[in-house]
């Protein structure tokens, strides 16, 4: 994955940045930043040994010179930490009329639930801060509506203020949807846009509605944005955090 996405040598896989790697498609935030901290600890700087033949492999080198094994970074643990996102993932099962409030510094395992969710026959609507064209084009999302949060005033995107317009945007969704999901990603610009007191009625609002039609709400939350107590309140209004 590293190879195709342009690092094709440990030279510039040293100078990535922690949000290009985790922003590569198929790679979870967890093996980026295993592979960014094994970088920026000098672990490409150790000359290792070959699992394959035994001989040495210096480097700055991306395969054994003997016999041509690709050198692993951190190989194991990467494998291992790939499996345990997944089979987290898989292991999920999410409940209709149920709101999960998924902590993360990014939006990963979020939309992965969101994706799983789409693959099973449900029907999906995306609220996020990200720019539509990326969301779709990475999650493959299809025709799955999008509402983009920004001021810009652009199709398809709505101003973090109108939380009404917002709320009469998903009711529609929901009396008009069975079997249906919602993703809200952005929760945080919501809040620095408006009042943490005034998006919680929002989200108490929304899981209500959630409840009553028998549908799932995911929540993407940066915990770190949040102070504690208010953490503890969002986190009463929701029946599952992961």
């Amino acid at each position: 994955m590293l190879y195709d996405a342009g690092f094709n040598s440990i030279e510039k896989i040293k100078k990535a940045r922690r949000e290009d790697l985790r922003s590569l498609k198929g790679i979870g935030t967890k093996t980026a930043d295993t592979i960014y901290q094994y970088a920026q600890s000098g672990g490409f700087e150790k000359i290792i040994t070959c699992s394959t033949c035994g001989s040495e492999i210096m480097p700055d080198a991306l395969a054994c010179p003997s016999c041509g094994t690709s050198v692993p970074i951190e190989g194991e643990e990467i494998e291992e930490v790939e499996k345990a996102e997944a089979q987290e993932i898989e292991e999920l099962a999410l409940e209709k009329t149920f709101t999960y409030l998924i902590k993360e510094e990014k939006s990963e395992r979020s939309y992965e639930l969101f994706m799983k969710a789409l693959s099973k026959g449900f029907k999906g609507f995306c609220v996020t801060r990200n720019y539509p064209l990326k969301i779709k084009t990475k999650y493959d999302l299809g025709d799955t509506p999008i509402i983009w949060l920004s001021n810009v005033g652009k199709e398809n995107s709505l101003r973090p203020k109108d939380l009404e317009k917002l709320s009469v945007s998903l009711e529609q969704f929901l009396s008009s949807t069975s079997n249906s999901i919602i993703l809200l990603d952005g929760l945080e610009y919501l809040i620095t846009n408006n009042n943490f007191l005034t998006v919680l009625r929002f989200v108490q609002s929304l899981r209500d509605q959630v409840a009553i039609k028998e549908a799932i709400l995911l929540i993407a939350l940066n915990p770190s944005t949040l102070e504690q107590h208010e953490l503890n309140l969002l986190e009463k209004e929701v029946d599952v955090t992961i």
